[in-house]
């Protein structure tokens, strides 16, 4: 009975696991991730976050969405051309 409790709990725990997963697949799960999504709304801004309800829930919206893995290629693409048009001066080792 011990060893069937242990067999049999450790299936209920991966299905609670999968279940809380996909119950949280695109839902926004905290209040700062409604502020965010309202505060960029208001300011016409983008949201870089790797979060899916964000993305989700950002797209529904019609506020731009940036996924977080390819923001650093972004940031550092935008300041190499803002540097080569003098618009922002850095040193090379900054990019």
């Amino acid at each position: 009975a011990d060893i069937e409790r242990k067999v049999i709990g450790g299936y209920i725990g991966k299905f609670r696991n999968k279940y809380r997963s996909a119950m949280r697949y695109g839902i926004l799960d905290s209040a700062p991730d409604i502020d965010v999504l309202i505060l960029a709304k208001e300011l016409d801004a983008a949201v870089v976050a790797s979060d899916f309800g964000i993305q989700k829930w950002a797209e529904e919206l019609g506020v731009r969405f940036v996924p977080a893995s390819t923001f650093p290629m972004i940031l550092r693409e935008y300041l190499e051309h803002a540097s080569e048009a003098n618009i922002i001066p850095i040193e090379d080792s900054e990019v």
